[in-house]
């Protein structure tokens, strides 16, 4: 469902956990780029104004990414906070 709103939409929406953590489960269409690699200067290469979702495990690194990002320019920014809040309708895969 999330995969295709995404796909219809344009969203990006960025998993910043860990590439283990990802592994493990994550939203079906999601990209991973970790917080740790987005705050050592792997932005994601994408228009500043393309519409970005973030998301993590429990919501503080998605926020900390959210604000990061914010700071660095990106201005259409979506936190979704954690993973385990996601809505029933999203596809974890």
């Amino acid at each position: 469902m999330f995969g295709q709103y995404a796909t219809l939409t344009g969203m990006v929406l960025i998993d910043v956990r860990t590439k283990e953590e990802f592994n493990t489960g994550h939203i079906e269409g999601a990209v991973n780029i970790p917080l740790q690699d987005i705050i050592s200067g792997r932005l994601p290469k994408y228009s500043k104004d393309t519409e970005i979702g973030l998301y993590c495990r429990n919501g503080k690194r998605s926020e900390n990414a959210f604000l990061f990002l914010d700071r660095h320019g990106f201005s259409n920014l979506k936190d979704y906070g954690g993973i385990s809040n996601v809505p029933d309708d999203l596809d974890i895969i």
